[in-house]
């Protein structure tokens, strides 16, 4: 429904113009305080938004598979490897803390600051 993929999706309205407010009444937030009301997003807004995500991330993930498989063949077999191991080492980690920082800094914030540090 329009509503899930509405909420679902809340982070990546940055992409796009600013939405018409559904709600003027705040809800809690389920960790004992109180978020503003969420944004209502057309479904063309949601379309749009998804396969710009989409695409970003794709051509993102292309940039660090392409330096994988490149190392591979430029330095020492071991080396590459361990390299590899780090950084999804980091990755995993990052699945530890990424809910911590999303009720921090909010969605939108840890989005972009999440591409970033994975560029």
């Amino acid at each position: 429904s329009v509503g899930r993929l509405s909420a679902a999706t809340h982070g990546l309205a940055f992409m796009t113009k600013a939405p018409n407010m559904a709600s003027t009444a705040f809800s809690d937030d389920g960790f004992g305080g109180v978020r503003p009301p969420r944004p209502a997003y057309s479904p063309r807004d949601l379309m749009r938004n998804a396969l710009v995500f989409s695409a970003s991330f794709a051509i993102l993930e292309g940039c660090i598979s392409a330096t994988i498989i490149i190392s591979h063949e430029v330095v020492e077999h071991h080396l590459a490897s361990s390299v590899s191991a780090v950084l999804y080492l980091f990755f995993a980690l990052g699945t530890l803390v990424a809910p911590a920082l999303v009720r921090r800094a909010g969605v939108k914030r840890s989005l972009v600051a999440s591409m970033l540090m994975y560029a």
